[in-house]
């Protein structure tokens, strides 16, 4: 893994709730850091769960594998940047979408409805890295 928890944020605070709240090292990880600070328990697993499913259809390099698992599971949607991706996780209203540019093969973190030059590219081994560090760290805080 090459990006960890201390890498991306210069600080954490510990919330009430049991859950962590980020801020990022610099400009660079904001994206990232406001993803991984709203991946809620709730929807933590689930991120985790679908990152991995992908994972496992990206690590054939077959791109038409990995367009018919898209396709089976999340589909393709165009926006406002004019690029084509296929959803793969994190929320799809006001926040961060993981999402899957098959042209390139590169996972982009971005608001769905932000500024077209506003997303973070991210390799997806690092991405569940980083939410199951948080995942772990969450669950220390609650036992």
């Amino acid at each position: 893994m090459s990006l960890s928890i201390a890498d991306i944020a210069k600080g954490i605070s510990w919330m009430d709730d049991g859950s962590i709240l980020m801020s990022p090292q610099n400009d660079a990880f904001d994206i990232l850091v406001e993803y991984l600070n709203n991946a809620k328990k709730a929807y933590l697993e689930k991120d985790i769960e679908q990152l991995e499913q992908f994972n496992e259809a990206a690590k054939t390099n077959n791109r038409d594998k990995i367009e018919s698992f898209l396709i089976g599971h999340y589909g393709f949607n165009q926006y406002n940047d004019g690029i084509i991706y296929a959803y793969i996780a994190g929320v799809t209203d006001l926040g961060i979408s993981v999402l899957y540019n098959l042209d390139s093969n590169k996972i982009i973190l971005k608001h769905i409805y932000g500024e077209p030059h506003e997303k973070f590219t991210i390799n997806l081994e690092d991405l569940i890295h980083l939410l199951k560090r948080k995942k772990a760290m969450e669950n220390a805080v609650a036992s």
